[in-house]
């Protein structure tokens, strides 16, 4: 938590330094197999990724996701986080073919596991904005409301997460040449 704050203060190395002793602390109490380590090395991820170093970043994600894949099974809805997380990367670097083939997995786990609709947002979110990138914007027109629908349920998405996806699907149609109207417009 305190490096997380630290992280967010852009206090990185401060960060680096208290998660990296949360991270000795639960490999030695709870192993390296524990999802309570993979939480801590995606917290490092964080980091890492704040500071525009993906290839550690990516490390560190594909460690966390070969540990709750071993702890938990390759197909519970808890490997959806690293699955997430490594497709946001993906995305961040340009790479929509390997950012969408993870989208679709977790989505693939999500609806195998009839999962409450408001985890497939962030998968949601990356299928649209690689079909965006691609010039499918019909693709990502409804991708992108699809997942804005399930951020609007009451309870499901943060703010920003709606925010940026309202941002997202406005820049879709006003690429599409489908500028929405006012309702005032004309008067």
């Amino acid at each position: 938590m305190i490096g997380a704050i630290q992280m967010e203060q852009g206090r990185y190395d401060e960060s680096l330094a208290t998660q990296q002793a949360v991270l000795a602390f639960r490999r030695s109490h709870l192993g390296d197999d524990s999802t309570a380590t993979a939480d801590v090395l995606d917290s490092i991820a964080n980091v890492y990724q704040a500071r525009n170093d993906y290839k550690k970043a990516i490390e560190l994600r594909t460690q966390s996701l070969a540990i709750r894949e071993k702890a938990l099974g390759p197909d519970n809805p808890d490997v959806v986080i690293s699955l997430n997380a490594l497709s946001f990367i993906a995305l961040d670097t340009g790479d929509c073919t390997r950012a969408t083939a993870l989208a679709r997995r977790s989505l693939d786990l999500l609806d195998r596991a009839h999962s409450a609709d408001h985890l497939k947002i962030n998968a949601l979110d990356t299928l649209g904005s690689c079909a965006a990138r691609a010039g499918r914007l019909d693709e990502a027109r409804a991708t992108l409301t699809r997942a804005l629908g399930y951020a609007e349920v009451e309870g499901n998405g943060r703010v920003e997460e709606r925010a940026s996806l309202r941002i997202d699907l406005a820049d879709v149609v006003w690429k599409a040449g489908d500028p929405p109207r006012s309702p005032h417009a004309g008067r």
